[in-house]
């Protein structure tokens, strides 16, 4: 069954003007990362399809491209998860671990990580291998609803493919592949590059993959 962006649901305080969004996720995020879990906070939380607000999703932007407006500003999920700092400290690394893992519940926030070129597990080798062989069936899932978004993502140097690359190829090189191997990725188009990941995944060129 092909997914599509009606198929999506965000939570609605990420619509919105960049400043108002990041003030009313801070709350958001630093609870979250209290409790290791979105569970609670979702809890009681509107929803809007990616239909019923056809505005761009934006990809992190320097602070100096960020204009006036309301928009989807997903990058600021893992912006906020990345910068901010809860006591004691010697647990941040652990708790962002336990969050991103837990994300990969909710279709939102996988397309969040697509916005935010600092997406991914800050964690050694091994676990960001087993992160990565865990979540790219998910992303598969919903790629071809995020190809149909395709001209939707905005970067402050463009719109569409490839800028919104960065979290996929992190997730192939910690599963195993080399930067050569993946580079043809990002050279073809969206729905293009998923078939040949998936053609990977069927073909057992990504080690470990079930």
């Amino acid at each position: 069954m092909m997914l599509s962006p009606s198929d999506l649901l965000v939570p609605k305080p990420l619509f919105g003007t960049y400043v108002n969004v990041k003030r009313n996720w801070q709350r958001i995020t630093r609870r979250a990362l209290k409790e290791g879990t979105w569970k609670n906070v979702l809890e009681d939380m509107d929803y809007l399809t990616l239909e019923e607000r056809p505005e761009d999703i934006l990809i992190n932007h320097p602070a100096r491209f960020r204009g006036p407006g309301e928009f989807w500003q997903m990058c600021v999920v893992h912006d906020l998860i990345i910068s901010m700092k809860l006591e004691p400290p010697e647990n941040h690394t652990s708790r962002i671990c336990a969050l991103n893992w837990d994300g990969l519940r909710y279709p939102w926030f996988v397309l969040s990580a697509f916005c935010s070129q600092g997406a991914g597990l800050p964690a050694g080798e091994a676990e960001r291998k087993r992160f990565a062989l865990h979540a790219l069936p998910i992303v598969m899932e919903w790629w071809d609803c995020f190809c149909l978004l395709d001209e939707r993502f905005r970067h402050a140097v463009g719109r569409g493919w490839p800028n919104w690359a960065f979290f996929l190829g992190d997730l192939l090189v910690s599963a195993g592949l080399s930067h050569d191997f993946c580079r043809p990725v990002i050279l073809v188009p969206p729905k293009a590059a998923g078939q040949m990941i998936r053609n990977w995944m069927e073909d057992g060129v990504i080690p470990g993959l079930k």
